[in-house]
């Protein structure tokens, strides 16, 4: 019997998530811009949601990722007149 450690591979590097281009991005000038990776993990987030599965509460919202944004505009704390 042999007890080579060379016959046993090497288990596989860590798997780590991409960082996203639109991170390094710098902040816009304007305050009521939102930032590029917001915008990106927003959209992400709402296609995870739209994805999940059928609700009551998905039924009564829009149906895509674009109309999910939109309608959340007017909520954005940024994006208020005072």
């Amino acid at each position: 019997m042999e007890l080579c450690a060379s016959h046993v591979p090497p288990p596989p590097p860590p798997l780590t998530a991409q960082v996203p281009a639109e991170a390094y991005a710098p902040m816009p000038e304007d305050p009521h811009v939102a930032h590029p990776a917001a915008r990106r993990e927003l959209r992400e987030g709402v296609a995870r949601m739209l994805s999940a599965g059928d609700s009551p509460a998905l039924a009564k919202g829009p149906r895509t990722v674009e109309a999910w944004v939109d309608s959340w505009k007017e909520f954005e704390a940024a994006a208020r007149k005072e």
